[in-house]
């Protein structure tokens, strides 16, 4: 007997064997079987969504945010005191970097106006008066500008006081 003879033989003693049961039976052994076997490969298959997804806006990057702020900076005293906030954050942390000093040693003495000794940076980490009307927004960025480079220069390990 070959091969094929054998599977053609084993079909229909299945089929007779189906036939010989009781029909309601083999309804219910084929349902809980489809049922299982559904069960069993739902949770691998996942719904395609056609649809458009909820929108969340996205959270600004750290420089976005501080470009935001400098420009605010032109017409806003509190922008101007936010960013030198920030900076003076920059400041100390670099310094207790290069020169291994305590924070709250960096802090007293940026208050006290004993540290920087760069004037440009002393002038914006230090903001006088934020409600004092500023001669012009230009002068100010020029004097922002001047800080951020020397504070740059410090953090590549050059010198604060240098101009």
């Amino acid at each position: 007997m070959g091969v094929a003879d054998w599977i053609l033989w084993a079909v229909v003693r299945a089929i007779w064997l189906l036939d010989s049961l009781d029909q309601g039976l083999v309804w219910v052994v084929l349902l809980v079987l489809l049922a299982s076997l559904t069960l069993r490969l739902g949770p691998r298959t996942r719904a395609v969504r056609t649809g458009p997804r909820a929108s969340v806006a996205p959270q600004p990057s750290e420089l976005a945010s501080l470009a935001r702020t400098i420009r605010r900076a032109g017409t806003s005293p509190s922008a101007r005191h936010e960013l030198a906030g920030r900076l003076r954050g920059i400041a100390v942390e670099l310094r207790t970097r290069r020169e291994a000093i305590p924070t709250q040693r960096a802090w007293e003495e940026l208050e006290e106006g004993k540290w920087p000794p760069h004037p440009a940076v002393a002038a914006v980490l230090r903001p006088r008066d934020a409600h004092a009307p500023r001669a012009r927004w230009g002068d100010h960025l020029g004097t922002v500008a001047q800080a951020v480079n020397a504070l740059w220069n410090y953090a590549q390990g050059g010198k604060l006081d240098d101009r």
